[in-house]
């Protein structure tokens, strides 16, 4: 059985690592329990508009790149985002499945049995028992 965890944008546990404008600059889109959830961990030279695009990066491999949220809105300073959804009469999800290479490559590595390398002994070779006298 699976399941999935829908977690929204403007929830306060909610943290996304966004693509902002045509510059593609760098944020992650933080919800503050309100209906417009902010940009945060902007570079300090990072130039946004009101109005600018903003879409999900890919990093951290839990969304894929280029999922459109929302737009700047307002002041673009202020740094808040309009989610394209009108969260208020949401009434329904999609849950979206794609493939990731590399949460496959960790699933992968969590699956293997543990190895262990052999017991040494001062002379590099593998520890042996002496024989009891």
């Amino acid at each position: 059985m699976r399941s999935a965890r829908v977690l929204l944008p403007t929830d306060l546990n909610s943290r996304i690592p966004v693509l902002v404008g045509n510059k593609n600059v760098r944020a992650i889109l933080a919800g503050d329990n309100g209906s417009q959830p902010r940009l945060t961990y902007l570079a300090p030279d990072a130039v946004i508009a009101s109005g600018d695009e903003v879409s999900t990066s890919g990093v951290g491999g839990i969304f894929p790149r280029g999922l459109r949220i929302g737009i700047v809105a307002g002041e673009a300073s202020a740094g808040r985002v309009k989610i394209r959804a009108d969260m208020d009469e949401l009434e329904y999800v999609s849950v979206l499945f794609f493939e990731n290479p590399e949460l496959q490559l960790i699933e992968e590595k969590s699956a293997a049995p543990a190895r262990f390398a052999p017991a040494v002994g001062s002379s590099g070779s593998p520890a042996q028992k002496e024989p009891r006298k």
